[in-house]
């Protein structure tokens, strides 16, 4: 007959008591400003279990039947391994052999150049005696000016009104004369001066050939 089994004598460990993650982030404070928590026994038994604190029994230490407690090293620790990890910069490097995702590149607008003429044959022509037509500005031939300046004789004049989409001419003669007056007019020096004036009830500008 098979004897019966004994029971096992084996008392299990008591669970040790949940760490109060609140009465240990005070006392983290407490450590931070050189000060003390004071808290019930019960809020940190969890905590001085696993030596995330560190207390003092003195009676003459505590308050209202309450002991001081500061965070150790390892609670601190322990507080930072609560914290979430913080995301990965966006230009982080990834580890070696981490899979990584495709970037979009954005598309680069790629000019052609037109490629340069080439006479026919490869040869150039090469010509003399071609006259080069006068440098035109702003739609007129270089050295001439919108006035007739240089049709003008001396003692002839003429007279710029101011209209509406004209104001003030008067204001800007002024250097136009002054340009007029250094220019060469076919090997020759001109002088011009402008007034401001009212002719037939209309202000404007007139300019005259003295010399």
């Amino acid at each position: 007959m098979a004897k019966a089994k004994a029971k096992s004598d084996t008392v299990p460990p008591p669970m040790a008591a949940p760490v109060n993650v609140e009465a240990l982030k005070l006392a983290a404070q407490a450590r931070q400003t050189n000060s003390a928590y004071f808290a019930p026994t019960d809020d940190m038994l969890g905590a001085l279990a696993l030596g995330y604190v560190e207390t003092s029994a003195n009676p003459e230490h505590m308050q209202n039947g309450m002991q001081p407690y500061r965070a150790t090293d390892s609670g601190l620790a322990h507080l930072a391994s609560l914290q979430p990890a913080a995301p990965a910069a966006p230009w982080a490097v990834p580890a070696a052999g981490a899979p990584t995702l495709p970037v979009n590149t954005p598309a680069v607008e790629t000019r052609h150049r037109a490629p340069a003429y080439q006479p026919p044959n490869g040869a150039w022509k090469l010509d003399d005696a071609v006259a080069m037509p006068p440098k035109a500005t702003r739609g007129r031939l270089a050295g001439q000016s919108v006035y007739p300046f240089h049709t003008m004789g001396v003692g002839q004049s003429f007279f710029i009104p101011e209209t509406s989409d004209r104001k003030a001419p008067w204001k800007g003669m002024a250097s136009t004369v002054n340009n007029a007056n250094k220019r060469d007019f076919s090997g020759s020096k001109r002088r011009f001066e402008a007034r401001h004036v009212t002719e037939v009830g209309m202000a404007g500008v007139r300019v005259w050939r003295v010399g």
